[in-house]
């Protein structure tokens, strides 16, 4: 992940940090295979994806209306 958003590992660990800190709940818990998130980021994560699908979706309308 961190290659596609030519980002560091360090530096998205710190960002998740500051986030959950910010918060104040935990976003992941951590495996064996890896990562996984908590029942709260699992909220938090079809909350904005809600968010984001709704809000295409007006930028849609709002197109939508400009041309017609």
């Amino acid at each position: 992940m961190t290659k596609k958003l030519f980002i560091s590992q360090p530096a998205v660990t710190q960002a998740i940090k500051k986030l959950e800190e910010e918060i104040g709940f935990k976003l992941f818990y951590r495996t064996k295979k890896g990562m996984n998130l908590t029942e709260e980021g699992e909220i938090l994560y079809n909350y904005l994806k809600l968010y984001y699908n709704l809000n295409h979706l007006f930028e849609f309308q709002d197109s939508v209306l400009i041309l017609q």
